[in-house]
């Protein structure tokens, strides 16, 4: 009966339900937040530091991804069955650039 309320209740069943479903499975995820971060070395808790850390972090993978994969003889259409490679090709055009800022939880919420 709680189960329906909050259900009910969500303004989104379809995660109030998963997340009942692995309370069940006695699955709880963990709100986990970053309050620091050891970069190089050094400890820093500066949120725009973070979020500029993992943004070099992710476009850095993308750059080995495209410096060691990418074969220009192979077909985009041939390898449409095998995502990872498919993504690589369609990804010659460099990305616009992207900044970071900081935001608080209640415009997340929002």
């Amino acid at each position: 009966m709680e189960y329906n309320r909050r259900i009910l209740n969500s303004t989104n069943g379809m995660k109030t339900s998963w997340n009942l479903i692995n309370i069940e499975r006695g699955k709880v995820m963990k709100n986990r937040t970053i309050q620091s971060l050891n970069i190089g070395g050094e400890t820093t808790a500066d949120h725009q530091t973070i979020a500029d850390t993992f943004n070099r972090h992710f476009i850095m993978i993308l750059d080995l991804i495209n410096k060691n994969n990418i074969d220009k003889n192979y077909s985009v259409e041939t390898h449409r069955n095998n995502q990872p490679l498919f993504m690589v090709n369609v990804s010659h055009t460099p990305f616009p650039s992207m900044k970071f800022t900081c935001t608080t939880e209640k415009q997340i919420n929002r």
